[in-house]
């Protein structure tokens, strides 16, 4: 067993804390969690623009003041960095129109 920290909202400290109360170990809730939630999180980062395996060029975009504002807004909100909602944010954009 390896143990590592992490940081958690303590919204989600107290649902594990009644889960595990319940039906489970923190160690099972753990896993059950990698083996059934991470592959639906991690089709739908896909579905949405976080393509690791695609080849990638920079790009110079116009943004404005107030995009670049929602950008880290949205970033704060999420904990997600602001140039990968970007990237997000276009591939739903753009998607289908090839």
């Amino acid at each position: 067993m390896i143990y590592r920290v992490y940081h958690l909202p303590e919204s989600l400290r107290a649902k594990m804390k009644i889960k595990r109360g319940t039906t489970a170990t923190t160690s099972e809730i753990v896993h059950q969690a990698i083996t059934e939630s991470l592959p639906k999180v991690v089709d739908t980062f896909q579905q949405i623009g976080f393509r690791h395996n695609e080849k990638k060029r920079p790009a110079r975009l116009p943004l404005q003041t107030a995009d670049i504002e929602a950008l880290k807004e949205a970033s704060k909100k999420t904990s997600v960095p602001a140039s990968r909602l970007l990237l997000a944010s276009l591939s739903l954009t753009c998607d289908g129109e090839e």
